[in-house]
């Protein structure tokens, strides 16, 4: 009877599993084998839940770590900054083999019997023991190795025998000689285990990383990444293959420019290169990983239990069903960086699951939902099987997947995935490495008569020529010219700017509202990802054609107009397209048949990764020039510069503003830095570097800035009065880098947003106490001094330079007052000396706590020569004392941070002193 109602129980579980299992899925799976989850996953939970990583930047990895028990922490602690030693990493990388189980067997096996009712090795002892014997026969340490970190110096050994006899003597004198001795062995045994804590060295770690992984070694020309480190020469040489493989594998990393070959490991670092190589070790440790989406999640009671059924969609369109009781079979969760169980699954989370040897999933991992967006053109189409793909505007390609429910808008229409065209721009959402979102645009809609939706025809180039009317782009098609109207937006960073921000070399997606019209609607202005941030001249060591990477040998970097030695000797570079001899474009492939020879490379850093943007094979010797352009002929390709002919052609690289640009570029009368190849009498521009000191010219929208120097006569009214400086000098306005006086009376309009700073003070000036001292806000004014100061009109009749925008000529020229820095501390006298210049540079670098900015590429203005010169080095210039403006717009010190590596700046300085060059006026574009 018992038997009969059992069958029957079992009958109405199997046919109330069918009932719940989605009809979708009853192909894809067996449900007779669903996957469950392993025992106790609750009390592992509460194991490897750790308090001491809840900031701590590996916390990510550590969890993973912990939950496919890999390291494991003490008493809820993991510990992450202390050091990592040689037995942590042999008991980590024998678990990743999955041996761990064999290596604890082997140490209860050989554990030695307690001495009547003394026990020396505890387990932990017995099973270190069985981790070194097993990493040793699966060839992840040798013998050699173990003696080197057994090995002792003589007052080490020493030290040894007075601690054996100390704990010898602890035992007392009623043991037998017999049990004295075996005690001793097993001290000793203690003692030499002790050993393995100590500290294991980055290069002896990524050595049994590699052996552990069967990585084979890297020899001869394939040996590339361990060059780019400057103590490379400072790894063991039997150790350098194999740390070249671990490189390239990207399992390790340096320590900035140095590998630091002897330098320590962390406990979180090695949970992060666990997560390195986690997929890789998965067959080692018998373990398998599924990839999907939880499509369904239900619940039911079966037998008096909680149960519930996941269905699990697989990557490859499978069904897979798990099957899990409350309190009894789970499995680890992570998910949003916390560990949890199962009960933190929501249908359409897409997950990573590791199943266990025995079948069992123990670990599952919910990878985070990130849209992003790529725009680009399409390159090819699988409509059958629903893949495509895409070249985006930085020329990247993307291969991707959607399938039969993915919206495909076209033109602002619903459409499918099969209308799309090769060719067509589109933008892509992806989500999960699937797209999920097609947006189409045609470039006509015969539907539409002509119409497309405003900004959908596009067009992207490399700006050649710009002013307030047109723009003229280099593209794959030639040269093409488009108009600017007084309604085309601009558009930088994602925020509105103004033309003057669009330089030539910059890179462009202009947008059209009418596929019949030139009128641009609006210019997306490419940023920091394509300057350049370095010009290299180096030995072609090697050309990997696979990976589109090239290593230089004895390279240098030109630096301030001169070529130093870089930093590391060896370089490895991703390389473009532009690849040239002479003035003929070549291929990665023509270009690995000059391995021996030298090439400048100019280089962009792409996402953290140097990129060429063009080399060119250097032929002749180095010959520099620094000088004005004096003639140019177009037609023929010669220039003069410094009384010499100089030849240029396409496979010149011509750079202004960090940017790169065509040789149409160059203009008589530029001042350039060139170096030039000297070749059978004849010299060719290699490197022409175009000086910019245009941050005063007029700009494209018949705007530009002036800067005078004059004392303040009145103020009020929002606006304010320049007088002269002294009895015989009248105020100073900087034309073509010179002071020039003006007798002419000027008042110039301030606005809410003028700038105004007390340079003496190093203070800011609230704009409307200074127009009107009853605008005094203490609240706002708290220093004393600058308080009276506006109060009793203190900076009438005191000097100041004045930051002006001025629009139109003539009559018609409206000025407005962008920054005032007040210098009520500088005296003018009658025929004075001058201690005021200008200067041109690049920022280097800008140190917020000290307050200096350093500037490179430095050039002073020589007044007798009337020419920039070039200064030494780099010039830390301090800004106590400065009003700095970015784009047009005065900073603020809290606001130093948005002004970025490379950008142009005109310096205006004082020297008040023979030891000091204090900076007045710093005015950046970028």
């Amino acid at each position: 009877m018992v038997k009969h109602y059992k069958s029957i129980s079992l009958i109405l579980i199997a046919l109330l599993i069918i009932q719940i299992i989605p009809a979708y899925g009853i192909d894809g799976f067996t449900p007779e084998n669903p996957y469950q989850g392993i025992n106790s996953a609750d009390i592992l939970l509460r194991n490897i839940t750790m308090n001491d990583i809840a900031s701590h930047w590996a916390r990510e990895a550590i969890q993973e770590a912990a939950a496919l028990q890999l390291m494991m922490g003490d008493s809820n602690t993991f510990r992450p900054d202390d050091t990592l030693n040689h037995m942590e990493a042999v008991t980590v990388l024998v678990r990743a083999i999955g041996m761990e189980a064999e290596a604890q067997q082997f140490g209860e096996n050989q554990a030695e019997a307690p001495v009547g009712n003394f026990a020396v090795l505890s387990v932990i002892d017995n099973w270190a023991k069985g981790y070194v014997q097993l990493a040793i026969q699966n060839n992840i340490i040798t013998n050699e190795e173990v003696n080197e970190i057994l090995n002792i110096t003589p007052q080490q050994a020493e030290d040894l025998e007075a601690i054996v006899e100390q704990r010898l003597d602890a035992y007392g004198e009623d043991i037998t000689p017999q049990e004295r001795a075996a005690l001793e062995a097993q001290i000793r045994d203690q003692l030499e285990l002790s050993r393995w804590k100590s500290p294991i060295s980055r290069q002896m770690m990524a050595l049994w990383i590699a052996r552990a992984l069967e990585l084979q070694p890297i020899y001869g020309n394939e040996m590339i990444e361990v060059y780019s480190f400057d103590d490379w020469n400072r790894i063991d040489t039997d150790k350098i293959p194999y740390i070249e493989a671990i490189l390239q594998e990207d399992i390790m990393s340096g320590m900035g420019e140095s590998f630091s070959p002897n330098g320590r490991l962390t406990r979180g670092q090695m949970a992060q290169i666990m997560l390195n190589v986690r997929d890789d070790l998965l067959e080692k440790r018998g373990v398998t990983k599924l990839e999907g989406q939880v499509v369904k999640i239900e619940e039911y009671h079966q037998q008096g239990n909680h149960a519930k059924l996941i269905t699990f969609e697989t990557t490859d369109k499978s069904y897979e069903i798990i099957s899990l009781l409350e309190g009894k079979t789970d499995f680890i969760v992570l998910r949003n960086n916390h560990l949890q169980l199962s009960s933190s699954l929501r249908v359409e989370d897409f997950l990573e699951l590791f199943i266990n040897p025995d079948g069992k999933i123990f670990y599952g991992r919910v990878i985070p939902e990130e849209e992003i967006i790529i725009e680009g053109f399409i390159n090819s189409l699988d409509r059958d099987n629903y893949h495509l793909s895409l070249t985006d505007f930085d020329d990247d390609a993307h291969f991707l997947s959607a399938d039969a429910s993915t919206p495909v808008v076209i033109n602002g229409k619903p459409a499918t995935f099969k209308d799309l065209l090769v060719g067509q721009e589109a933008i892509l959402t992806i989500k999960n490495n699937k797209v999920i979102n097609i947006e189409g645009y045609l470039e006509e809609d015969p539907n539409l008569h002509g119409y497309i939706p405003p900004g959908s025809r596009t067009k992207v180039g490399d700006v050649l020529y710009i002013n307030g009317l047109e723009i003229a782009l280099k593209t794959s098609d030639g040269i093409e010219r488009y108009q600017i109207t007084d309604f085309t937006q601009v558009i930088r960073n994602e925020n509105s700017a103004n033309l003057n921000q669009i330089k030539k070399g910059d890179r462009v997606i202009l947008s059209f509202d009418d596929i019949y019209s030139s009128e641009i609607s609006a210019i997306q202005v490419e940023d920091d990802e394509r300057h350049i941030t370095a010009v290299y001249r180096g030995v072609i060591e090697q050309v990997n054609e696979r990976s589109d990477e090239l290593l230089l040998d004895k390279v240098e970097v030109l630096n301030n107009n001169k070529w130093v030695a870089n930093q590391a000797t060896k370089i490895k570079l991703k390389v473009g397209e532009s690849i040239y001899s002479g003035g003929v474009k070549i291929t990665l492939k023509e270009l690995a048949t000059n391995k021996g020879k030298e090439v400048y490379a100019a280089v962009e850093s792409s996402y953290g990764v140097e990129k060429t943007v063009k080399v060119l094979l250097k032929k002749g010797g180095n010959q520099m020039y620094s000088n004005k352009i004096t003639s140019i002929h177009y037609g023929t390709g010669r220039m003069v510069v410094s009384n010499n002919s100089i030849n240029y052609h396409d496979g010149t690289i011509v750079i202004q503003n960090n940017r790169l640009l065509d040789s149409l570029n160059l203009e008589e009368s530029q001042s350039v830095f060139l170096t030039a190849d000297f070749n059978n009498n004849e010299r060719t521009a290699a490197i022409v570097a175009i000086d910019y000191d245009g941050i005063l010219d007029d700009r494209i929208d018949g705007s530009r800035l002036v800067v005078y120097r004059g004392k303040i006569d009145a103020i009020g009214d929002y606006k304010v009065t320049i007088g002269r400086l002294a009895y015989q000098l009248d105020y100073l306005q900087l034309e073509e880098n010179k002071w020039v006086e003006d007798t002419r009376p000027t008042s110039v309009s301030l606005t809410d947003d003028t700038y105004v700073y007390d340079s003496e003070l190093e203070l800011e000036v609230d704009t409307l106490a200074f127009l009107d001292s009853q605008y005094i806000d203490p609240s706002k004014i708290k220093n004393t001094t600058l308080r009276n100061r506006i109060k009793n009109k203190h900076y009438l009749g005191k000097t100041a330079y004045f930051i002006v925008r001025e629009y139109g000529e003539g009559e018609e020229m409206a000025q407005e007052l962008l920054a005032i820095n007040l210098t009520p501390h500088q005296k003018f006298y009658t025929n004075r000396v001058n201690t005021d210049h200008g200067a041109i540079g690049e920022i280097q670098s800008i140190d917020l706590d000290t307050g200096e900015i350093t500037i490179g590429n430095l050039k002073n203005w020589n007044q007798l020569s009337n020419r920039w010169q070039e200064a030494s080095g780099q010039d830390p210039i301090s800004i106590d004392k400065a009003v700095i403006l970015l784009n047009d717009e005065a900073l603020t010190r809290d606001e130093l941070y948005r002004i970025k590596d490379n950008a142009s700046v005109y310096l205006i300085k004082n020297k008040d002193v023979s030891t000091q060059d204090d900076a007045y006026i710093l005015i950046i574009e970028q």
